[in-house]
């Protein structure tokens, strides 16, 4: 019998693994999404689209958890935003929280797929069903104290 190395599989296997993650924008009250690959870059041009659709005179406030790409300085180009940073491990405050679990619970649990490719289309078409209905972003994301800020 030939002696394994489970050292060098689960380096290797590590190596080996893709993964994909994905950035949601939503805005919850008009149920509207955009959303691209995860990362500083991106999070930035998020940033840049939100300053310019917030209108003059207004402030707009950005709501993050601790992920890597959520960099508190991103917005000191900005003068029409904020960040509020959540504390770690705090789900229940954060909104974009329930739409995974509803993609997850609704979408894409239960489910075998065929390979990364596949686990990348499929999300992209549980995410396009999901925004098809602004409704259910709003009922999902909205929060009574946002209402406070209008």
């Amino acid at each position: 019998m030939n002696n394994l190395n489970l050292a060098a599989l689960v380096k290797s296997e590590k190596s080996a693994r893709k993964r994909m993650r994905y950035l949601a924008l939503l805005h919850f009250t008009e149920g509207h999404s955009r959303t691209a690959i995860a990362n500083s870059e991106y999070m930035w041009e998020h940033l840049t689209l939100i300053s310019e659709a917030t209108e003059s005179g207004r402030h707009a406030l950005v709501i993050m958890d601790g992920a890597g790409w959520h960099q508190q300085d991103l917005t000191e180009d900005f003068d029409n935003l904020s960040i509020l940073k959540l504390p770690p491990y705090s789900p229940e405050l954060n909104p974009i929280e329930q739409v995974w679990q509803w993609l997850r619970q609704n979408e894409l649990a239960n489910r075998c797929f065929s390979g990364y490719d596949d686990i990348v289309e499929q999300c992209s078409i549980a995410w396009n069903r999901f925004i098809a209905e602004p409704e259910r972003v709003i009922q999902l994301c909205s929060r009574r104290w946002t209402k406070l800020t209008n």
